[in-house]
């Protein structure tokens, strides 16, 4: 995954915005795109028009996320964003859905096989755009496989928990993994059970941090307390959070890394 120079900083600032428009993708192409999956329409990925002054920026042309494969990208224009949502309205067609998420706006719809969401939000210079192409003919074929990496993890992390989003990507010589989970144990035995099963999947531990509000992990503000882990080898690294959030429910979030030819978690 690519970070989005001068527009988010952070790594899991940048996964925890892809993870709400995937989530959201999923949830509505099931919905949608079910019925009109059919074996005879043409396998070609869906590519979406820019406006004039936008600038693009790739993420990943590989991604599984829960399952569903996906290709995503994102771009900053200038302007707000209605004026955004009035030139893809008026490029993209209908049958076309629109929602909001807090400052966010996600619009939606169906193209054969595929479910194309583009979420746009605010920022100082203008409107910051994210695209999400979900190949949901596949998905269906494939839930089972998903619901097994879903399942192993949910072994190895303590009782109770639930995996919220689990995102897969294959770009720039690497595989990279983003997991996030909930439940409510503590930071510390969430943390220990998380470190086990990094390390029985091959990541070796640097170092451990006690996480301070308003400190920096990996260029990322630290917005909550809680434990960090630190995982670094010859072919891959992961950092693990384990903390609790403003709600006060327990959160483990897990990126990390391996490089081609490596064991993906």
């Amino acid at each position: 995954m690519q970070m989005l120079p001068k527009v988010q900083n952070g790594k899991f600032a940048l996964t925890r915005l892809i993870a709400v428009v995937l989530f959201i993708a999923v949830l509505a192409s099931v919905a949608l795109v079910r019925p009109s999956i059919g074996a005879d329409q043409p396998q070609v990925w869906p590519t979406v028009q820019l406006p004039a002054d936008a600038e693009s920026i790739g993420i990943s042309d590989r991604m599984l996320a829960n399952g569903v494969p996906m290709r995503t990208s994102s771009f900053a224009a200038k302007g707000d964003v209605a004026t955004a949502v009035a030139w893809f309205k008026a490029r993209l067609g209908s049958p076309l859905t629109e929602d909001r998420l807090g400052n966010k706006t996600i619009l939606g719809r169906p193209e054969g096989n595929y479910y194309i969401t583009i979420q746009l939000e605010p920022i100082d210079t203008g409107v910051l755009g994210l695209i999400g192409v979900s190949d949901m003919r596949y998905a269906l074929t494939q839930q089972s496989r998903s619901h097994d990496a879903k399942d192993a993890w949910i072994r190895d992390l303590p009782s109770g928990t639930k995996v919220l989003n689990l995102l897969v990507s294959q770009d720039d010589g690497k595989s990279s993994t983003y997991l996030l989970a909930s439940n409510q144990q503590s930071d510390s035995l969430n943390a220990e059970r998380a470190t086990r099963a990094l390390e029985r999947r091959g990541f070796a531990v640097e170092r451990r941090v006690n996480l301070e509000k308003g400190a920096t992990v990996n260029g990322s503000v630290i917005t909550v307390s809680g434990r960090a882990v630190l995982f670094k080898s010859a072919d891959r690294e992961a950092t693990l959070m384990a903390f609790h959030d403003e709600s006060g429910k327990a959160a483990v979030v897990i990126n990390t890394v391996v490089l081609t030819g490596g064991r993906a978690p």
